[in-house]
This record gives C-alpha cells, sequence and structure tokens, in this order.
C-alpha cells in the first residue's frame, strides 16, 4: 500500500485560518518528526530535529509529510526566539509544495535506479552532492538512497534533477 502524502501547507492554512492553539505534529517517511506549534492562528515555535525556528521550518519543508496530528492547547517545552512571521512560513510551504510538483515529475517513483557513469569525477562538489551521488551505485532505489544517505528527500531529488550531463 502506497503512502499518501499530505500537503502540510493545506493543514497549516486550515489552523491558521480557525484561529487555532496548539501543536502540529508532522510525520512522515524515513522516521521523520517535527512539531510547529501555534497560537491563536500564528505560529510561534517550529522544532525538526535538533533544529528550532526558520531552520526547522526549511527542514520540515524538505520533507513530505505522510500524517498530521493536531493538538489543542498544547505548547513547546521551552521557546526560541522567533525570527519569521507566520506569512513567511506559509510562503515557505507554498513554494515547497512547487518544487515538490517538478520533482516529481521528472522522478515519479521512489523505486527508480539511477547510475553514475563509469568514470565521472565529482570531488568538487560540495558534501552533500557527493554523498548523494556515491550512493547512486545502480542498485539502491531512490527510497534507500535516501533512508541510506539520511539526506531530505528534496535534497536528494534535486540532486538527482540536476545530475550534470557528464554523470
Amino acid at each position: 500500500m502506497a503512502l499518501r502524502y499530505k500537503s502540510i501547507l493545506e493543514t497549516l492554512s486550515l489552523l491558521v485560518d480557525g484561529g487555532k492553539t496548539g501543536m502540529l505534529v508532522i510525520y512522515g517517511r524515513f522516521d521523520f518528526k517535527a512539531r510547529i506549534y501555534l497560537r491563536a492562528g500564528c505560529v510561534f515555535h517550529a522544532e525538526c530535529g535538533h533544529q528550532f525556528g526558520a531552520h526547522a521550518i526549511r527542514s520540515i519543508a524538505k520533507r513530505k509529510a505522510v500524517m498530521t496530528l493536531f493538538v489543542p492547547d498544547r505548547g513547546p517545552d521551552t521557546v526560541t526566539r522567533t525570527r519569521f512571521s507566520t506569512d513567511e512560513v506559509l510562503y515557505c510551504f507554498k513554494q515547497a509544495d512547487r518544487v515538490w510538483d517538478i520533482l516529481h515529475k521528472m522522478i515519479s517513483s521512489y523505486n527508480a535506479v539511477f547510475e553514475l557513469a563509469k568514470g565521472a569525477q565529482y570531488d568538487s562538489v560540495e558534501q552533500t552532492h557527493r554523498i548523494v551521488l556515491s550512493a547512486l551505485d545502480g542498485c539502491r532505489t531512490v527510497h534507500q538512497v535516501i533512508r541510506d544517505t539520511t539526506i531530505a528527500e528534496m535534497d536528494v531529488l534535486h540532486i538527482l534533477f540536476f545530475i550534470p550531463e557528464w554523470a
């Protein structure tokens, strides 16, 4: 059975428009879990692993939500200084949805297998790219590459989308 993904933007927009207060828990593949906290329909805190605030929001946007759970009137244990507005958060998720649409048109299945051309040199690319490119051995599926490298889904798909012609 294929997992059905929900747009975080849609879920969060309903909570913001409804003026809700509480915690939105977001679950995804690869043991992903994050939290967004709202007060009277305004996002005031976010947590994703060891990241908080704007960094957490960007990390959440790079993952696909499989399931969300809203817990009313629940706040975080500690609050970090906020450097974003609710409108910026919604805009970030809107842009992420657009990127997901583009990436999934090119890579429609996580069962796809990629292999670099023999002798492909990618020493001069950044570390994240090197990790993903070295995992493209012609045996691993996209799903396995994401799981094995622990790199965010969107980042892996983005790297695959832009694999240079020499690869």
